[in-house]
């Protein structure tokens, strides 16, 4: 469980690296190549995918899906790294699995799917969705300010890293 709450700060650790270098017109900026979706609209979606895990550790159900989408998250980068701060100091404090419920929507024809799901799975998954979001993080910062300087892992998946070593 350690490993990979510590992989999880670890991914958080470089988009608020991020946060921290970029102007905050570019982290609200539309940008078309990611059809007019901006820096801080993927680091909501990021954020707020940790806010239904703790969620769930509450309730026994996780369901992304059922976001606030606060806008706050888009649009105020310092706001977003004391968040992401919150988020690493919860998942220090995460010391056993446990089993939840999970839901999510789907097409209107087929409703909602429900099943099980454990904490350390859903942490595998947060790590690999926030990894993804940093790619494209990575494409927008590239096109806004590519004198920023990332690292050669951000956005990059860890069985990528694993299979080019």
């Amino acid at each position: 469980m350690k490993s990979i709450v510590s992989y999880n700060i670890s991914v958080l650790d470089q988009l608020k690296d991020l946060l921290s270098k970029i102007y905050p017109v570019e982290y609200t900026l539309a940008i078309p190549l990611l059809y007019n979706s901006s820096l801080g609209k993927h680091t909501r979606h990021i954020i707020e995918f940790y806010i239904c895990f703790f969620e769930a550790q509450k309730t026994g159900l996780i369901n992304y899906d059922a976001r606030k989408r606060d806008l706050k998250l888009e649009t105020d980068v310092d706001f977003v790294i004391d968040t992401i701060e919150y988020i690493k100091l919860n998942l220090t404090k995460i010391s056993s699995d446990a089993q939840w419920q999970v839901t999510s929507e789907m097409p209107h024809d087929i409703g909602f799917h429900t099943g099980v799901t454990t904490l350390s799975r859903e942490l595998n998954y947060l790590a690999d969705h926030t990894v993804h979001h940093l790619a494209l993080i990575k494409i927008g910062t590239n096109l806004l300010n590519p004198q920023i300087k990332l690292a050669d892992n951000f956005g990059v998946a860890a069985s990528t890293i694993n299979y080019q070593k």
